[in-house]
Formats: C-alpha cells, sequence, structure tokens
C-alpha cells in the first residue's frame, strides 16, 4: 500500500510574526521614554505612517513632494556617500512592556524591542517624512520599472531578439541593485513616548530653534550639483582667491564688521549659472545636471575667462602688479561702485556667455557675437557709469530695475527674478547696438 502521509519539516517555514523584533536602546530625554533602532530602509517604511500629500499628518507641515522626490534621487545616485540625521517617531502607547531588557549602561538600557507590524497606526512621523516618502516613491518607481523591463526582456527572448536582451539586462540588473539596497541599508530612528500635544510641542520648538543651512553653505557642502563643484573650482581665480564667503549667503556689508570678501558662495554660484543654463536665473535640473558633467571643465574655462575679463576692464577690480592683491578692498567696491551689486556681476556674467558662446545650451556648435578681446572693451565702455551712488539723473534709472531715488540715492538695482532677467538682456543687447536709450551708453 502507497504511503500518502505528508511529512512536512516545520523548520522549512517562516511563521508569520504579529511583532517585529529589533535591537533597541531605551534612555530618557525631556521627562520621556525614547527607543532608538536601526531598521533597514524596507523595514522602516513597511513600520512607520507613510505620508500623504494629499492630507498632511495631524501635528507636522503639508508634505513638499518635489522636495521628497529629490531625497529618493539623492539617495539612489549616493550609493557611496548619501547620509541623513535620525528619524524622530513619536507615539501616545507606552512601548515598556514590549521591551526586554537584556543589560543597563550609564542609565541607558540595551535590549529587543518588539514593536507591532501595525505600529504605523500608533505613531506619527515628528520628522523624517519627507525622508519616507522619498524612499516609498523610489520604491514604487524602481519596481515598476523592473516590471517593464521584465516583461520587456521576456518578449525579446520569445522573439529571439538577442541584441535587445542584452542591452535591457544590464539596466534590469542595476533597478534589482537598488531594490536590494532598500532591504540592506539601514537608518537610526528615535521613538519617543508623547501625547499628541507633546509632539505638536515638540515639533514647533525643533522648527523655530533649528538653524537652517543657507545656500552658500550648501554650495559649499553640496557635491550633487555640477553648479556647486564649478563655484569652487573657480574660487582660486586672482580675482577672488581668498575672497569668498563660504557661511554668508550674501557677502554685503554690515555696520559693525565689514566683510572683506567680494562674494559668497551663493552669489559666486549664480555668477556660474549662466554658463550652466544660458540664463541668469533658474534652478538646474536633474537632466540639465546630468549633462553638465561632461561639460564642467569648459564652463569652469569660461566663467575664469569672464573673471578675468572683469579684472581687466574695471579698474575697482583690478590686482596689483607687484604682489597681486586687490587695489580696491571689497568693501570700498560695495561703497564706490555698481560691481559690489550681485545683479550687476550676474547681468554681466550673463551678457559675457552670451556673447562669447561657441555652443548653445543644447551644444550646438554657434558662431560668436565677439571675442573675449572685444567683450573687455565694451566692458571698458561701461566701466566710468559703474560709479555709486545712483540719483533721479543717473542714466541707469532708463533701465527700470533700479529702485526711485526720489531726492535721495540707491546703491543697487532690483534683485526679483524678473529685474536681472532684464538687466542681463540689456546689457547683453549693448554690446549689439540695441536698445542703447535704456542705459547709460545712450
Amino acid at each position: 500500500m502507497t504511503d500518502t502521509t505528508l511529512n512536512l519539516d516545520s523548520a522549512a517555514f517562516t511563521n508569520y510574526a504579529a511583532d517585529v523584533k529589533l535591537p533597541a536602546f531605551r534612555f530618557t530625554r525631556g521627562g520621556r521614554h525614547v527607543y532608538t533602532i536601526t531598521p533597514t530602509l524596507e523595514m522602516a517604511m513597511d513600520l512607520l505612517p507613510k505620508p500623504d500629500p494629499a492630507k498632511k499628518f495631524p501635528n507636522n507641515r503639508l508634505l513638499n513632494v518635489p522636495h521628497a522626490r529629490a531625497w529618493g534621487t539623492y539617495w539612489e545616485k549616493n550609493e557611496k556617500s548619501w547620509g541623513c540625521p535620525p528619524g524622530l517617531i513619536s507615539t501616545p502607547v507606552s512601548l515598556s512592556p514590549r521591551f526586554a531588557t537584556t543589560t543597563t549602561l550609564n542609565g541607558m538600557a540595551v535590549g529587543v524591542l518588539s514593536l507591532p507590524r501595525d505600529f504605523a497606526q500608533e505613531s506619527e512621523i515628528l520628522d523624517m517624512q519627507h525622508r519616507v516618502f522619498g524612499w516609498h516613491e523610489k520604491r514604487r518607481e524602481v519596481s515598476e520599472k523592473i516590471l517593464k523591463l521584465s516583461n520587456m526582456i521576456a518578449d525579446a527572448k520569445a522573439k529571439g531578439e538577442n541584441e535587445a536582451v542584452t542591452a535591457l539586462t544590464p539596466q534590469l540588473k542595476a533597478l534589482q541593485h537598488t531594490k536590494e539596497r532598500l532591504a540592506r541599508e539601514c537608518i537610526t530612528i528615535e521613538i519617543a513616548e508623547m501625547s499628541d500635544a507633546q509632539h505638536r510641542d515638540l515639533f514647533s520648538n525643533i522648527a523655530s530653534k533649528a538653524l537652517a543651512i543657507n545656500a552658500t553653505q550648501i554650495v559649499n557642502f553640496d557635491e550633487s550639483q555640477a553648479l556647486n563643484r564649478i563655484a569652487r573650482a573657480v574660487q582660486s581665480h586672482p580675482l577672488l582667491d581668498g575672497r569668498v564667503d563660504w557661511d554668508k549667503r550674501s557677502a554685503t556689508d554690515t555696520k559693525r564688521v565689514p566683510n572683506h570678501n567680494l562674494v559668497s558662495g551663493s552669489n559666486l554660484a549664480d555668477l556660474v549659472r549662466p554658463f550652466a543654463l544660458g540664463h541668469p536665473v533658474g534652478r538646474v535640473m536633474e537632466g540639465r545636471n546630468k549633462a553638465l558633467e561632461s561639460q564642467e571643465q569648459s564652463i569652469t574655462t569660461q566663467v575664469s575667462n569672464f573673471l578675468t575679463a572683469l579684472m581687466t576692464a574695471f579698474p575697482e577690480l583690478a590686482m596689483s602688479d607687484e604682489d597681486g592683491s586687490p587695489l580696491v578692498s571689497a568693501p570700498e567696491v560695495r561703497a564706490t561702485s555698481l560691481l559690489g551689486s550681485s545683479t550687476v556681476l550676474r547681468a554681466l556674467a550673463t551678457a559675457y556667455y552670451r556673447l562669447t558662446r561657441v555652443k548653445d545650451e543644447r551644444d550646438r556648435p554657434l558662431t560668436p557675437e565677439m571675442t573675449h578681446d572685444e567683450v573687455v572693451s565694451y566692458f571698458e565702455e561701461l566701466a566710468p557709469f559703474m560709479k555709486l551712488p545712483i540719483t533721479k539723473k543717473s542714466p541707469w534709472l532708463k533701465t527700470g530695475v533700479f529702485p526711485d531715488p526720489g531726492d535721495g540715492e540707491v546703491k543697487a538695482p532690483g534683485a526679483r527674478s524678473q529685474e536681472i532677467k532684464q538687466l542681463a538682456d540689456l546689457v547683453t543687447g549693448w554690446a549689439l547696438g540695441e536698445d542703447l536709450g535704456k542705459g547709460p551708453l545712450g
């Protein structure tokens, strides 16, 4: 008789566990228990509440979707260098019954925290909602692409299209590698026991007391943007060497402590912008940023040539022939010349780029309007009109970008995007004999 008994080895099967067990530290901060865990990204997404772009968490701000997606892209593109601070989660439910202590050290307990799989229903994100949503979006995007490529490869194999299979397989492997990272890479999360009212109070305190990183510091630290890398590369130009402020958003003078730097890091990145985009304002989107990687050296050279043109054409930016030091200090430049205005410098940078470029923003060849030396000669024509102050009789007021001085004076044009673009267009046009009646050369 045939034995029909089904023998199953229970060790070969995974039983569903209602809890997720994680090594954890427990300590007291602000009068409440705080638990620190290090789940994988996959586990974090499954355990924590998923932010909803259409409906903000009750005790948090509305999600900024582009910012969150940018985080997902940053994580994906920087496998070897990405990092982030711990995330903060609150829960009104006591986790003490779920924490098994194994040892204590300096007032901190070490043990195992058992979190229910529906912990998302018992918790709220205090700080890290954009990162969590960014990873959710990246997981969705990668999964969809894996499914699409898998189908394409299967169809190609069925049709005997070996070249297509060969071309698509590396793309699929790259996506699978990204998905595997979600299950392998970990983050630190702090879970604090607190009520809704305590959550709101702490969120407000964190938001109001945190010192935000400014635009200059981003340029200094962010390696992902070609614009920032080029700005740091040209800081050694003789005009800027030792004269770039890498802490402040602007190098504008203060009454108590004069700033001896000519520009800030943010100002410098703005001077690079027209060489990267063709325009004085605007964001460098991901696709354009990628395309700029192969053009960095060329753009660095163009920006350096522009800085040389400034030194050559404008006496207040000239250097000593003896030791190469500035003939006019940065505070004095800002006090006596329009060249202390970042708007004016951006307009000049845009004009230099447009007049000397040999390719357009799509890398198509162009015949330059002027040579470097011809632009220097044009800047020399403008040089006598750079003196401050600007009064109601100044020809600069015809540009329409300067505030009305009334019976007084002004020292700079406006800095709104439209004003920057308008002045850049005019400065470029004057070199070509256009709109001369709208400026000092008319």
